[in-house]
This record gives C-alpha cells, structure tokens and sequence, in this order.
C-alpha cells in the first residue's frame, strides 16, 4: 500500500468516526465518564496515600503497587461496566429505531456506529483512572525507579502526590465551571470541600484501626 492509499484509508476512517460520533451523541457520554472516573481515580489514589502515611507505611514500593493495582481494579471496572451497560442501551435504542423505521438496521452505519459508541466509552472509562492514579503515583514512581532518595521535586514523596490530587481536581474544577458557564471560584470551592472530606475521611478511618 502507497502513501496515497495509506493517507486514503486514514482519512476514511476519520470521515467515519466522525459519522459515528455524531450519529450516537456519544461524545458528551464519554466526556461525563472522563469527569466522573478522574474523580474516581484522583481519590481513591489520595485515599491509599493518605491512609498509608497515618498508618505509618513509608515504603514507596507498597504505596505505588498499592496505587496502581487500585487503579488497574478501577480501570477494568470501568471499562466492563460501561461497555455492557453501554452495549446493552444502544442495543435497545436501535431495535427502537428499527422499529419505528420498519427496517432491519443489522449490518447497517447506525449499527456500526452502536458498536464503536460502546467501545469508545468503554475505553474512556478504562483508561481515566488508570492514567490519573498514575500521574498522581508518579513521585513514588520516582522515587522507586529513578531516584532513589527521599525527596522529589524538593518535598516528600507523599506532599508531592497529594499536590498532583490537589492540582488535578481543581483544573478538573475549572475546566467543569468553563463548560457549564458558571463561576470558577464557585466550582473550585466545591471540589476543596470534597478534596478536604475525602482526607479528613480518610484519616479518620485510618487512625481508628491503627
């Protein structure tokens, strides 16, 4: 196959995920369960760091395969949940369709467009946590594989990653109250209140089992 042909097919497959986007909507699902699974991903990892300090766990090699196996728990949830969820509504959505059309929509665009719809969310549900808790694990990463110290980026491993938690929820914050129109300062506040529960939550837990 040529550079022609080559620029062909990705420009078809272009012009199709379009199509399939706009025929299913699906673009402003996937972008809820983005916002919904960085939350997700964000707390649960600040949640495994924060009880692992109050109990006094310092070893970052637990902390980070703690973290990630979390995050790989939460990826794979998320994944199979919204694909069969996903799968099974838009399943129903076209036999209604098909229905209401009097036509056979098997091996038709809107069915195919049902499948990539399913997969796409599926993969944006799978794949948030597993990235964020990743990101917000990094200074253990770090720590563990590169350098070998006590501190990263100038503080303790365990402040440098509840800064990552901190500045991930609240650009998450931002980015919400930019597209619903509203107040930053409104939403910023909301997720310091969350943020703040979370640890006092946390810590809590932690100190009433030591």
């Amino acid at each position: 196959m040529n550079a022609g042909q080559t620029e062909k097919e990705e420009d078809k497959v272009r012009k199709n995920i379009k199509t399939y986007l706009d025929i299913t909507g699906v673009s402003k699902i996937a972008r809820r369960y983005f916002v919904m699974n960085t939350f997700d991903g964000a707390l649960t990892v600040m949640g495994i760091i924060i009880g692992a300090y109050v109990s006094g766990i310092r070893d970052p090699e637990t902390i980070l395969s703690t973290g990630i196996a979390a995050s790989i728990a939460l990826g794979i949830s998320g994944a199979s949940s919204a694909y069969m969820t996903e799968q099974a509504e838009r399943a129903m959505e076209l036999k209604h369709l098909g229905n209401a059309m009097l036509a056979d929509l098997n091996n038709t665009k809107h069915e195919r467009a049902s499948k990539f719809a399913s997969i796409y969310t599926a993969a944006v549900n799978g794949a948030t946590p597993l990235i964020i808790g990743s990101i917000v694990l990094l200074p253990f990463f770090i720590l563990t594989f590169i350098l070998p110290i006590e501190e990263v980026f100038g503080i303790g491993a365990f402040k440098s990653s509840l800064a990552i938690s901190y500045v991930t929820l609240i650009s998450l914050s931002a980015y919400l109250a930019k597209i619903s129109g509203e107040n930053v300062w409104k939403y910023g506040l909301r997720m310091l209140f969350i943020i703040t529960l979370t640890a006092v939550a946390c810590t809590g837990i932690t100190m009433l089992f030591r």
